[in-house]
């Protein structure tokens, strides 16, 4: 009788048990749980522990050396919050036996509420001081918030920093109505119920700048404009060019303007003098408490 030997390989491999992950860390700032690749890994088992440290209640499946954790997927629980990472494998390649584990402390704690929100008019940056709360921790940053309507639409924005100032240009809001500001503590491990609200302000919508001015020369001057809308008052200068004769400017310190709470002048034509020919340069912008004044607006015409 003839007896075949088989030939070749092994046709069936022993299975192979995957490393368990090394260099497990969790980053309290960027809520990031990370480790090393592992060789022939097809994938990660991440077990989260929520309300308690032994009881593993949410299994999540990544394919990634990193998880970056959803902070509202704990809101209002504090203390120790456990994580475990188990290497996963396919075909011949086995799932480790041991996991690795880390740990994150959640504080829920709270933070102190800014105050003084204000904005430096000449330069645009929006700034603010913090109070001193016993217990309270220090942010790590801060969310400031503009709520406004440009061209009939409403906008909101948001800036965050970690600085307790934003730097804006002052432009940025004209022509925009009203302008709601607030800023927020932040802290990556603590709620942001928890954090104080300085705010809603509208001190920095700068007013638009008044449109339509009509002179009507008769025994009295009467100068008119359009209504600014938010507007409580205007307030105007005058600069006087006569034919014969020096410039004067009305009122004569440059540092005062005349006050109107109506968009209209009116002033008696022989202010300027009997017979007098002179070019006039008339200069109004709207005002309101809590907002930026408008930009100037200038209209010359002979009297």
């Amino acid at each position: 009788m003839l007896t075949l030997a088989a030939c070749g390989g092994n046709n069936n491999p022993q299975p192979v048990t995957l490393n368990r992950v090394t260099g497990l860390s969790f980053n309290n700032s960027t809520l990031t749980l990370s480790w090393n690749a592992v060789a022939n890994a097809s994938g990660y088992e991440i077990r989260i522990a929520h309300l308690n440290p032994a009881l593993y209640d949410e299994t999540v499946q990544v394919a990634t050396t990193s998880y970056i954790v959803d902070n509202n997927d704990f809101l209002g629980i504090q203390g120790q919050i456990n994580f475990t990472v188990r290497t996963k494998g396919t075909g011949n390649f086995k799932d480790s036996t041991d996991t690795s584990s880390a740990m994150w402390f959640r504080n829920l704690g709270f933070l102190a509420m800014p105050r003084d929100l204000a904005l430096d008019r000449t330069t645009g940056v929006v700034s603010w001081a913090m109070n001193t709360q016993a217990g309270a921790s220090t942010p790590e940053g801060f969310v400031l918030q503009l709520n406004y309507k440009k061209d009939g639409q409403d906008v909101e924005e948001t800036f965050t920093t970690a600085e307790m100032f934003y730097n804006f240009a002052p432009e940025k809001f004209v022509g925009i109505t009203p302008v709601t500001m607030r800023v927020q503590a932040t802290h990556s491990s603590i709620d942001i119920q928890n954090s104080g609200v300085e705010g809603p302000r509208n001190n920095f919508i700068r007013l638009a700048q008044p449109t339509g001015f009509v002179y009507n020369p008769s025994a009295y001057i009467t100068l008119t404009w359009n209504a600014v809308e938010f507007a409580t008052g205007y307030e105007f200068f005058y600069e006087v060019y006569p034919v014969i004769g020096t410039y004067s400017r009305f009122p004569y310190n440059t540092s005062q303007y005349y006050t109107t709470t109506e968009p209209h002048y009116i002033e008696h034509i022989t202010n300027y003098g009997p017979g007098m020919t002179s070019q006039i340069r008339f200069y109004v912008r709207a005002t309101a408490p809590n907002y930026l004044q408008s930009e100037w607006l200038r209209f010359d015409f002979i009297v």
